[in-house]
Formats: structure tokens, C-alpha cells, sequence
């Protein structure tokens, strides 16, 4: 295979060609037309297209914004408003902000379009591996393609408003173009490549992270490139050549700092020449000593910049030319280097700063000055040091460039700089941008890494990417394991060395973006979960390449082989299945050692562990067998395959959990600064007090400093919204709600001064992951290693985020929702008067005294009302917050609850059922969860956590918001209407999960306020749509059979406000054939037969002023709680309704 040789614009062939069809792959079934013009391998990238789209854009609004989310989006807001924008290395680079204005420009401002951007660029990175086949094949881009599209980071962060994103296209875009140009030498790519650069430095301060990694490869590449170029010369001038390069780098690295210094002083010598401290526009005269200091610096950085271009052209003009036209990487590197050195001032400063200790005994400028960005904009002597670098920096740049290819690098550097200048400006809108993008994107990192934001341990990488990205791990593991066998093996021939270097170029480049992205990142101070899609990249490129390796060997194996009486195809698939059972068997018997403690077991769990050992270990014994009958040499290829299948089922597990069902909650740990649920839930409640006051003024909410974040973003478009800061303002009874966080300062005086006044709910605002993995040492990584309850509680958290196991072993009352550490809390404050009058909360809850008055036969607010099978009766009383137990004549037998959210304590609650056990479950509706109790009134489990969530019927299970009313269906299991999520939960007896179904709408099968919930004999069951104005029919299988309307809830007999009212809940009862509908503000029972008819129900009347809520039928009499007195009323039946 011959080195090919060129110069910039001409056009090659190169090996990649030649590779990019193996041949035991030529022919394959990906060649093979699906459709006229379309084969397997396009339509897989369709799908996977497909996939991402959706995958990236379901539901992305339904998680509530992040600390750091909330600043993005509130920042963008101002942009699309028109309120301008100002870059500041705080929230990095100003890329996300213009395009996330564009978004809002497009689309509108919410939570879903303030992640369309990031969304979309993540589809993108999907289908990136397109261009990628000559180097990976064919099979490789396919499955690196599917790694990116199932990477549980990847995925996360694609529904994020944060600029990981964007970086790994621009890390993927920078990464083909260097590699297209080392194939084909275009110009092209070249200019693609500082369009990549320049948007990755727009971006974030990664992007110099990501130069240095990929200048240690070139520069070995160019190494090696100049030695193979240039064979047919004698040793000699590939030494010289040698000589030239380091030659190169030492007369540019001493001109660097020497000018540098020259500058500086320079420029100090000017400002005094000029009798000021430094340029001062405020000053008088300042801004004519402004402009005759940057005119004589910019002159004296032109005149050198023309020395120095001629200085190289005459020292090293050849020798460029010869590099150039042998060592493609080297061109690369030439614009890596000048580009950089665009926005490098702040890396110059760390070599001065060493100068001018050893010489002057203190550093010029402290590196943690750059931290302050107050430091940029108004220190004078960092004005002017940062200005004379940067200066320096751009006069070697522009020297080197126009000395390698006088023609060529302008068009590069006006590209770079025609996007960095743009986007750091805001467009030409803020000027100073220039200062804080060119010195300040990378001088407030370099500053922060003495900080160490997170102030996470060294090996936090090494617990946080194994835990997600397990199967681009291994795959990268056995990558490299390859690669290192086969270069092993090539030592022991020269030739066949450097053969196998050129042959697997591309590769090695993987291994090392993989490994050097581990140390940097590893000895990096600022260590953060979203970091974990720098390496989730490269390994998912590696583990591409792997596969494809896998697949040839694989397939070659098999053609060679004599095919048998049942044909290939069965043979390859028995050898991939039966190595992914014996795979499985390894996954297995790590979940069973997880927690195996035989000892402490029951006899049914050691048998049920015995078993499936034994089954797994034949499972293991037969795959042996077969593989080696098949062929021995096709045996490592298929159970790797099978493995990596496998892996993938378990990463498409891990991702699903991470982006839809735990997104709200720290059980995950790559979440951080997160924000809670508690943030919705409360904006849901702001939003339904503005519903139902009409057309009253918006309210007037206040919130506090320590709320801000996310709850500027939130209030941004509210028009009563008003922020507080820090102090409880002295007109704070004029606000409606006032939002405040355990954190502010000045809490206890909110908490003083409202408590009498505001009805209070408490809620997490923000939270961070459990950070128990601190301070490991060998004691507890070895009590984890043997302990049987600490492996299993371990491996609950590793495998399905479950804390409960070991906050029991650890004793840890903080892992639970409520709560939570670390964590920031807040309070939702809602005045009295709002309070009271739509949610009938009342001044006050109910006292002591009261509750003790409460436990007399007479009831104050009853709503639900369920019969047991002993004919008692156990009522709900909302007001009270109690269950009264009563017998056949009303007499009390027992009540218990209480106002509270401990266990067996209620918060409003409203529904209540009785199981054949006489076990009662409660609705507790503002407590959002489900309490269950014995006959006698002891309180048993809970279930249910606060959550608002509008996905239709996949909404998170066993999250309520306002669960109102319980039944049992026919196979008794509990249904539960979870009324602000408009959706029925379905669970069983001891509050496992089993399905749900409903979803917000109007259509067939969706809710607006679902309230009231019964069965009839068949099955069937009966939903109040409230706010749809209809009853709606399900079959036994939760599939939409029917609905109707109902006329007293009609838009002429009732209007929106009556409907939506507070204390208008219809609840539902069955007998024979007849359905009782309580209809609160119409003063009513109604009643129809189970198809919809009306049905008349002569002496069932109210008072007008009565609200007729709970309903039940039993012994042939129709009995009505009244929300409005308190009273219980009976109704015979006639015979026709029994």
C-alpha cells in the first residue's frame, strides 16, 4: 500500500478507498436495493433519522428547567425581545444564546422550543456517521450511529438547553474535515475545518481542550508523514527535516513570549508616555489617548507581523513548501495553531506570569484576575497586558499563515473570524464582546479551575461513565485491546509495522481522542456530569470501528466454513444466540451476587437462585458445544456481537430511564443543579388561581433571589410577576402569591410575616444527586466488595436508581422526594382571600379543638363515601381532614387522619374504596398520593409522589397531581383518576404500578378534570370528564368504548367558571343498570343508563344552594354527602333503579 503524495487542491487516491470495502463484505445485503433507488444501508439511516427525531423531540417540555437552563433561556429571551445581549464567559459562548433567540423567533418562548435547537443538532449528530464509511465501513457508521442515537448522555443532553449538544457536532464536523483533508488535500476542508473551530470556540472553552488533544496526534502524524515522504532522500535530510520542524516550533515558541514581553512593555511605557495610568475613555482626553495608544499598537504589531512573515518565508520558506507537500497534517496544524492564537492570550499569560516571578518577584497578572469579568472590562493594567498579548499572539498568526500559503490562509482566517466576531459582538451590537470572547472565553476557565466547580474526587469520570455508557466502554475496551494485538504482532517486521500505522491510522486517532480525553478530563479542577458526553463521542466512534472489525471477521469465518444441512443463515444466527445466553448468564449471576446472602434467605428465593444457575449454566454448556461444532475461530466474533447486543438492550433501558421517566429526580446521576418538580407544580397552581379569578388583573406574584433561577425564566412572560430580591418588601400584603426559598436570607421573616395571612405550600425547588461516592478509600469499597446487603443495595442503585435498599442499610433519612439532600426548598404563599375563595381552604386549617369536635356524628365538608362489606359506611370529610367510620344508623364508631402530610395524616382529601378485606385507600388529594389503612383505622403504605405531567397516557407512573377518587375494576385492581394529570393510574392492592391510560385533550379517551371513577358488573368503566362536559365508557381493557354529554354541564346551563369551580367535583355510582352522575353546582343527582339515555329520578331533590358530591348506592338506597352543610342524604330506590 503506497504513501500518496500531493499538494493542497490535488486530487488522490488514497488507502481509505481501498478499505472502505472489505472483502468479505463486498456484495453484502447493504448493497442490495430495498426499493428502486433505495438500499438497507439508506433506509437503516432513515430510521435512525427517524428515531432521533422523535426520540429527541417527545415531550421535551415536560421537564422542569435547570438551574443552569433557566439562565440560557432567560438571557435568550432578552436577545429575541430585542433587549440585546452581552457575552460573558460565565455562561460560556454566545452560540447558544442567538440560536435559541432564533427558536423563540420561529416558534414562540416555552420549555419546548427553548430545546428545539439543541434537539435538532442532536438528530444531527445521528446521521453524522454517514461520513465517516471510508474509515469505519459501512457496518462501523451504522452501529456508531446507533451508539449515538441510544447513548444515555447523548440522548439527555440533546433535550437540554445547555451547549454539549452543539459541541459534539462541531467536535464531529472538525474531526472529518482534518481526516477528508488528509485524504484529498481540498482547500475546502480546510476552510470547513475554521468554520467548525470558530463555531466550537462561539460555543465553549472546550474547544482549546479539544486543540491540544488533536495538535499531539498531528504533530506525530506530520512526524511521521515527513519520514515517509521523504525516504527516497538520504538520512541525512530526514534528519534536516527533523531539525527544520523543531527548529520551527522553538524560533515561533521564543517569538511568541519574547514579543509578548516586548509588547507589554511597550505598552506600559506608552501609557505613561501618554500620562496615564492606561487608556481611559472616561477620562478627559481619554478617548484621544485611547485612540493614539491603539493606533501605535496596532501599527507597531503590523510592522512586525511583516518582519516576521518575511523572516519565516526566507528561513523556512522551502521547507514549508516541502512539509506541506508531504505531511498533510502538518497544513492542518497551521491552521489549528494560527486560529488559536487568535484567543491564546490568556495561555501567553501563564508563561509571563512564570517570567516575571523569577525576574521581579511577582506575577504580571494573576490568572485568577481573569476570573472576574468586571477584571476585563474596567482593570486598566488588564486591559492593556491582555490587549499587547493578544496583539503579539495575532502578528505571529498572521506571520506563520502568510508565510505557509500566502493565497489560502486569508480565506481561512476571515471565515474564523467573520463568525467569532459576529457572534461575540451579538452582531456588532457589543463591541466589548471582542474582549470577553478573545481573552476572556478561555481566561474565566484557565481562572475556574483553581475553583473546582462541583469539587468532584479524581476518579468521579470512572464511577459516572461506566454507570451509563457501559456499551460504547466495552465496545472502546475492545477496540483497543485489537488495535494493541495487532500492532504487537506487526513489531515483528518493520515493514509490516509501519503498514499496519498506516493501515490503522484512523483508529489509533480514536484510541487517542478516547484516552487523551480521559486524562484531560480526569485532571481537569471543573468536573460535571453533562462532561460525560466528551467521552460517551469518541468510544461511541470506536466501538463503530470495533464492530465493523467484528462483523468482516466474522463473516469471513462463516463463508469459509462448509456450510451445513440447514443452511448459513441458521448458522449464524444459532451462534449469535446462543452467545447471547451465555452472556446473559454473566449479567445474571451479577444481579444474584449483587445481593446473595443464601444464609439469610427463604427457601423459595435459594431455589429460584439454583434454578436459574443451573439453567444458565447449560444455556452456557450447549452454546460452548455448538459454537465449537460451528466454527471455533467464529466463536470470540459471535459472542462479542451477542454481547454488544445485549449491552445495547441495557443502554436503550438506561436511557429510556434517564430522559422519561426520572427526568424530574435526582435518582440519576447525571443530573445536577436540577430542577424539581415542585416548580411546576406550583406555576400549575399560580395558573389555575389565574383561570378562575376571570377577568380580574393578572396577579401580582413576587419572587425572591435565592427563586430566581428558574423562576426568572418562568416569570418573564408573566405580567404581575415582580422580583423581590432579598427582602420582604413593605407592601408584601399587596401581592397574591409570593414564591421564596428556604436559602434567602431574609426566609424567617417571610415565614413570620405571612403565616397568618397566606395559606403555605412547601416544595423542592432544586437538587443535586446523592454524593455518598466522596472521600471512597479502600475500607468501604472493600465493605461494598463483600457485604451481601451492600452489594444489593448497590446494585438497586446502579441498575434501576433505587435508593430505598440502601438508605435503609445506611440508615439515610435524606434519599427519599420529600426529603431530599442536597437540595434547595421553597414556599408557595397564596393570600387568604385567593385561597378562600376558589380552593375553600379556609383561614386557618382546622385546629385542635376543632378536630376534637370533629370526632362527633356530624360532618363538616364530606366528600368521597365508601361502603365495607359489614354495612358500615367510612366517609371523607375534606374540611377535617378525617375518615369517620359509621354504622348502618350514622352512629360514629371511629375517625382518624388529621390535617398534615405525615403518614395517615390528609390534605383536602376527597376520594375514598374499601377493599373485601375492609382495607381502606384514600385519596389524598393534595398530598398528590394514595393512602391505605386497615379496618381499623392503622395506617398501612402510601403511595405517590407530586408531579404535574401532560404526556398522553405514558405520563411518570405513581406521580399524581390531585388525585380525587378511587374503584376497583373487575379484577380488583384500584383505579385511580389523577385529575391534574388527566389520566386514570392503575395499580394494585400494595400500590405497584401496572398501567394508565387517558392523557390530556379532548378526543376520544383523553381528560380535562377527570373526577369521578365506577364499574359496572361487566367491567365497563365510567369516567366524569368534567371539564369536557361528558361521561366517557372504557372496556375492561382501558379502550374507549363510548361518551356522552352531559346537558346539565352544557355551555348554556353552565359556564366556565361554574364548571371549573373548586367545589364542582361529579362523582359516579352504579346500580343494575343505571349510572348516578352528582352534579355539586347544578344541585343535582343525574342519572342514565349505561349507553347515555336519561333517566328520570323523581324525589331525588336538593335544596338550591346544596352541593351534592360523594355518591353510593347500597341496600337499594342512593346516598349523597353535601359538600355545602355537611350532611348525609338518603334516597330509596325504586324498584326500575335498584
Amino acid at each position: 500500500m503506497r504513501e500518496d503524495v500531493g499538494m493542497i487542491g490535488e486530487q488522490r487516491l488514497t488507502e481509505f478507498e481501498a478499505m472502505a470495502q472489505p472483502a468479505a463484505l463486498r456484495d453484502a445485503w447493504l448493497d442490495r436495493p430495498l426499493l428502486a433507488a433505495v438500499t438497507w444501508e439508506r433506509a437503516l439511516y432513515v430510521v435512525s433519522f427517524l428515531i432521533a427525531l422523535v426520540s429527541r423531540f417527545y415531550d421535551m417540555g415536560a421537564r422542569v428547567m435547570s438551574h443552569d437552563e433557566s439562565l440560557h433561556t432567560y438571557f435568550s429571551y432578552l436577545l429575541a425581545t430585542g433587549k440585546g445581549f452581552q457575552h460573558t464567559p460565565l455562561m460560556h459562548g454566545p452560540f447558544l444564546f442567538h440560536v435559541t433567540a432564533l427558536s423563540y423567533f420561529l416558534f414562540g418562548a416555552d420549555d419546548f422550543t427553548s430545546r428545539i435547537p439543541t434537539a435538532a443538532f442532536g438528530v444531527v449528530l445521528v446521521v453524522l456517521p454517514y461520513f465517516f464509511r471510508r474509515w469505519l465501513g459501512r457496518v462501523g457508521a451504522l452501529a456508531t450511529s446507533f451508539m449515538l442515537l441510544i447513548s444515555p448522555s447523548i440522548l439527555y443532553h440533546a433535550r437540554y438547553i445547555r451547549q454539549e449538544a452543539f459541541i459534539l457536532v462541531w467536535m464531529t464536523l472538525t474531526v472529518l474535515c482534518i481526516w477528508r483533508y488528509l485524504e484529498d488535500r481540498r482547500p475546502g476542508w480546510l476552510i470547513g475545518l475554521a468554520a467548525a473551530l470558530a463555531f466550537h470556540a462561539t460555543d465553549k472553552a472546550t474547544s482549546f481542550l479539544a486543540v491540544a488533544l488533536l495538535m499531539v496526534f498531528l504533530s506525530a502524524l506530520a512526524l511521521w508523514q515527513l519520514y515517509r515522504g521523504r525516504r527516497m532522500f538520504p538520512p541525512g535530510r530526514r534528519w534536516q527535516d527533523a531539525a527544520m520542524l523543531l527548529g520551527f516550533g522553538a524560533v515561533t515558541a521564543i517569538f511568541m513570549v519574547g514579543l509578548s514581553i516586548l509588547f507589554e512593555l511597550g505598552s506600559s511605557a506608552l501609557t505613561r508616555a501618554l500620562g496615564v495610568v492606561a487608556p481611559q475613555p472616561n477620562a478627559p482626553g481619554g478617548e484621544t489617548n485611547t485612540l493614539i495608544y491603539g493606533t501605535i499598537m496596532v501599527l507597531l504589531a503590523a510592522l512586525v507581523c511583516i518582519g516576521l512573515a518575511y523572516l519565516y518565508r526566507m528561513t523556512f520558506g522551502q521547507w514549508l513548501r516541502v512539509a506541506s507537500r508531504h505531511a498533510p497534517a502538518f497544513d492542518v496544524i497551521i491552521v489549528l495553531v494560527t486560529t488559536t492564537m487568535f484567543m491564546g492570550s490568556p495561555a501567553m499569560l501563564l508563561i509571563k506570569n512564570r517570567i516575571w516571578q523569577a525576574f521581579r518577584g511577582e506575577e504580571l497578572v494573576p490568572i485568577s484576575t481573569l476570573g472576574n469579568m468586571s477584571n476585563l472590562q474596567m482593570n486598566p493594567q488588564v486591559i492593556t497586558t491582555m490587549f499587547a498579548m493578544s496583539l503579539a499572539l495575532i502578528a505571529i498568526a498572521i506571520a506563520i499563515g502568510m508565510a505557509w500559503h500566502g493565497q489560502l490562509w486569508p480565506a481561512i482566517v476571515i471565515v474564523f473570524l467573520a463568525i467569532t466576531v459576529t457572534l461575540f459582538t451579538t452582531v456588532f451590537t457589543n463591541l466589548a464582546g471582542i474582549g470577553t470572547g478573545f481573552v476572556g472565553q478561555l481566561g474565566y476557565w484557565m481562572a475556574q479551575q483553581d475553583v473546582q466547580r462541583g469539587n468532584q474526587p479524581w476518579y468521579y469520570y470512572f464511577l459516572l461513565v461506566p454507570m451509563y455508557e457501559y456499551a460504547v466502554l466495552a465496545g472502546a475496551l475492545g477496540a483497543m485491546a485489537a488495535l494493541a494485538a495487532r500492532t504487537l504482532s506487526a513489531l515483528r517486521a518493520r515493514v509490516r509495522f509501519f503498514a499496519t500505522l498506516r493501515r490503522y491510522r484512523f483508529p489509533l486517532f480514536l484510541a487517542w481522542w478516547t484516552v487523551a480525553t480521559w486524562i484531560i478530563y480526569t485532571i481537569a479542577g471543573e468536573k460535571m456530569p453533562w462532561l460525560t458526553v466528551h467521552f460517551a463521542l469518541p468510544m461511541a466512534f470506536l466501538t463503530g470501528w470495533f464492530i465493523q472489525q467484528v462483523v468482516v471477521r466474522l463473516s469471513s469465518e462463516l463463508r469459509a466454513q462448509p456450510a451445513p444441512t440447514y443452511g448459513r443463515a441458521a448458522q449464524g444466527f444459532a451462534v449469535a444466540g446462543l452467545a447471547a445466553l451465555a452472556v446473559l448468564l454473566f449479567v445474571r449471576l451479577l444481579s444474584l451476587i449483587g445481593g446473595l446472602d443464601l444464609a439469610g434467605k427463604p427457601a423459595a428465593d435459594v431455589l429460584q437462585w439454583a434454578l436459574s444457575f443451573m439453567i444458565g449454566a447449560s444455556a452456557l454448556a450447549i452454546a460452548g458445544y455448538l459454537l465449537g461444532r460451528v466454527a471455533n475461530s467464529a466463536a470470540l466474533p459471535a459472542v462479542a456481537l451477542a454481547g454488544f447486543a445485549l449491552l445495547s438492550v441495557l443502554t436503550i433501558r438506561t436511557a429510556v430511564m434517564v430522559t422519561y421517566i426520572n427526568y424530574d429526580y435526582t435518582r440519576e446521576f447525571l443530573f445536577y443543579a436540577h430542577g424539581a418538580p415542585g416548580v411546576k407544580i406550583a406555576l400549575n397552581q399560580i395558573d389555575d388561581l389565574q383561570k378562575r379569578v376571570g377577568g380580574r388583573a393578572p396577579l401580582k406574584v413576587g419572587y425572591t433571589q435565592e427563586t430566581s433561577w428558574p423562576m426568572s425564566w418562568y416569570m418573564q412572560r408573566r405580567p404581575g410577576a415582580q422580583f423581590l430580591g432579598s427582602q420582604l418588601p413593605s407592601n408584601y400584603e399587596d401581592f397574591d402569591v409570593i414564591i421564596a426559598s428556604e436559602q434567602d436570607a431574609q426566609f424567617a421573616q417571610f415565614v413570620d410575616a405571612l403565616s397568618a395571612g397566606y395559606v403555605r405550600f412547601d416544595y423542592m425547588l432544586v437538587w443535586w444527586p446523592m454524593q455518598d461516592y466522596y472521600d471512597l478509600n479502600w475500607e468501604r469499597i472493600r465493605y461494598s466488595l463483600f457485604n451481601p446487603q451492600a452489594r444489593a443495595a448497590l446494585w438497586e442503585i446502579a441498575f434501576n436508581r433505587n435508593f430505598e435498599p440502601y438508605a435503609k442499610l445506611f440508615n439515610k433519612t435524606s434519599l427519599t422526594p420529600e426529603a431530599w439532600s442536597p437540595g434547595h426548598r421553597f414556599s408557595l404563599f397564596i393570600r387568604n382571600d385567593i385561597a378562600d375563595r376558589l380552593w375553600d381552604y379556609r383561614v386557618g386549617a382546622v385546629a385542635g379543638g376543632q378536630s376534637q369536635r370533629a370526632l362527633g356524628p356530624s360532618l363538616q365538608n364530606p366528600a368521597g363515601i365508601a361502603f365495607a362489606p359489614d354495612g358500615t359506611r367510612f366517609i371523607v370529610d375534606r374540611k377535617a381532614n378525617r375518615v369517620f367510620h359509621q354504622d348502618a344508623a350514622g352512629r360514629l364508631i371511629r375517625s382518624f387522619g388529621g390535617p398534615g402530610n405525615q403518614p395517615g395524616k390528609f390534605n383536602d382529601a376527597w376520594g375514598i374504596a374499601v377493599d373485601d378485606a375492609q382495607n381502606i385507600y384514600v385519596a389524598d388529594t393534595f398530598n398528590h398520593r394514595i393512602q391505605k389503612f386497615d379496618a381499623a383505622g392503622n395506617f398501612l403504605m402510601a403511595w405517590g409522589r407530586p408531579g404535574a405531567t401532560d404526556q398522553p397516557g405514558f405520563g411518570t407512573d405513581t406521580q399524581f397531581f390531585g388525585p380525587r377518587d378511587i374503584a376497583f375494576d373487575r379484577d380488583g385492581r384500584l383505579l385511580v383518576t389523577d385529575t391534574g394529570n388527566k389520566r386514570v393510574q392503575v395499580f394494585d392492592r400494595d400500590g405497584n404500578f401496572i398501567t394508565q391510560f387517558g392523557g390530556p385533550g379532548s378526543g376520544e379517551g383523553q381528560f380535562n378534570e377527570p373526577v369521578g371513577i365506577a364499574v359496572d358488573a361487566s367491567g365497563n368503566i365510567y369516567v366524569a370528564d368534567t371539564w369536557n362536559r361528558r361521561i366517557q365508557v372504557f372496556d375492561p381493557n382501558y379502550r374507549f368504548l363510548r361518551a356522552w354529554r352531559v346537558a346539565a354541564w352544557d355551555e348554556s346551563q353552565m359556564d366556565e367558571a361554574e364548571l371549573q369551580a373548586v367545589d364542582h367535583k361529579p362523582y359516579l355510582a352504579i346500580s343494575g343498570d343505571t349510572l348516578f352522575v352528582s352534579s355539586p353546582r347544578t344541585a343535582q343527582v343525574l342519572a342514565y343508563t349505561l349507553t347515555g339515555a336519561p333517566v328520570q329520578l323523581p324525589g331525588v331533590t336538593f335544596n338550591v344552594d346544596d352541593l351534592p358530591t360523594g355518591i353510593k348506592v347500597h341496600n337499594n338506597t342512593l346516598f349523597v354527602t353535601n359538600l355545602r352543610d355537611g350532611s348525609l342524604i338518603e334516597f330509596p330506590l325504586g324498584a326500575g333503579l335498584q
